[in-house]
């Protein structure tokens, strides 16, 4: 896997996207500036 990209109505929405990432996987969260990226692969 590459990367993967899922869309998200708004910050909070993409924030609780990359928090089940990171709670089913244990992806790191990294708050970027129009994306938040559970782990290297994965952007919400």
């Amino acid at each position: 896997m590459v990367h993967v990209g899922i869309n998200a109505q708004n910050g909070e929405e993409a924030l609780a996207v990359a928090k089940l990432f990171n709670a089913l996987f244990g992806f790191p969260l990294k708050d970027g500036n129009m994306s938040v990226f559970p782990g290297e692969q994965i952007e919400a």
